[in-house]
């Protein structure tokens, strides 16, 4: 999946950076993020990190989680 985007990036004039570095983020209830893509042209950056298909299960899951947080 994150081929795909790599292309359309691309295809767009991005640049795509090579190196994937690690985040950490503690706001977002996620302790680490490691995106797949990172495309940058000029001021603009695109950060991406692909998961897997969703099912309806997950989605509902994720949904209650959401509400939790608010």
């Amino acid at each position: 999946m994150y081929r795909k985007n790599e292309d359309f990036l691309k295809q767009q004039g991005y640049q795509i950076l090579g190196k994937k570095e690690r985040f950490q983020i503690d706001d977002i209830g996620q302790k680490y993020f490691e995106p797949d893509v990172i495309g940058y042209k000029g001021d603009t950056v695109w950060i991406i990190e692909c998961k897997r298909y969703c099912t309806i299960e997950q989605f509902g899951f994720a949904l209650g989680q959401l509400a939790c947080y608010k």
